[in-house]
């Protein structure tokens, strides 16, 4: 970010919560326009005043939770790991655990400091769960071939944030289109660069259609059923990659 700003580039843009707050911080003094994507909470992380705007790839916890419920009727319990300095990962846990009751789940959260915490977190947590419900966090999703062969080897499924994570191994999420949120970017950026309009006059934009993405070996390996309801609006990522 820094480099970025002794460059005096005509704009800098930031994936993701942590990269976008770097480049907001080291921007601040300057006339550089900040541009940030896929950024989940831009209030929570400070990232709504000043010449900064963005995309963001909000998730809604009550469809994660329903599509939890329609899969798994009989559930009990939700897993969730999030690193404990992630804001994004903290508001994530926070939306979750306010509409948990309406579907009759008792959130049990295992927070963690480093990506390197997540094997224990999971080994530890999946004792007492019927799932894994993934927040919006960095740190925890660069270990998630770890949370999904442990959770598999449990019989545990994983619900996930969006598609690539669903061809991991993870059993469904409803997630956006993430190509589709970096075309939006890219039209904000264009707008700021040929001077249509400056960074801090352009509302941030929420890509708000989720997409039901499942995968059905994983389905199959866990000994569970694709709900009738959801097979006619899912796209299983296993027969889309054939």
């Amino acid at each position: 970010a820094n480099m970025f700003v002794s460059k005096n580039y005509d704009l800098v843009l930031g994936i993701a919560t942590p990269m976008a707050q770097s480049l907001y911080n080291a921007t601040r003094d300057t006339n550089i326009p900040v541009v940030f994507s896929a950024v989940s909470f831009p209030e929570n992380a400070g990232l709504v005043e000043g010449n900064i705007t963005g995309t963001s790839d909000r998730f809604s916890a009550d469809e994660r939770l329903k599509l939890i419920r329609d899969v798994l009727p009989d559930a009990k319990k939700i897993g969730v790991i999030y690193c404990t300095s992630e804001v994004n990962a903290t508001s994530s846990l926070e939306e979750i655990k306010k509409v948990a009751k309406n579907y009759e789940f008792e959130i049990v959260e295992k927070g963690v400091s480093a990506t390197a915490d997540v094997s224990l977190a999971t080994n530890t947590i999946i004792k007492d769960v019927d799932c894994i419900c993934l927040v919006i966090d960095n740190t925890v999703s660069a270990a998630l071939p770890t949370i999904i062969e442990i959770a598999t080897n449990n019989k545990i499924p994983v619900f996930c944030n969006e598609a690539d994570e669903v061809k991991l191994g993870g059993i469904a999420c409803n997630g956006i289109d993430y190509k589709s949120l970096g075309v939006e970017t890219g039209k904000i950026a264009a707008q700021i660069l040929k001077g249509d309009k400056k960074a801090e006059e352009i509302e941030y934009k929420c890509i708000e259609d989720a997409i039901l993405y499942v995968n059905s070996d994983t389905f199959k390996k866990l000994n569970i059923s694709i709900p009738e309801q959801l097979k006619e609006k899912c796209i299983d990522v296993i027969e889309e990659e054939k």
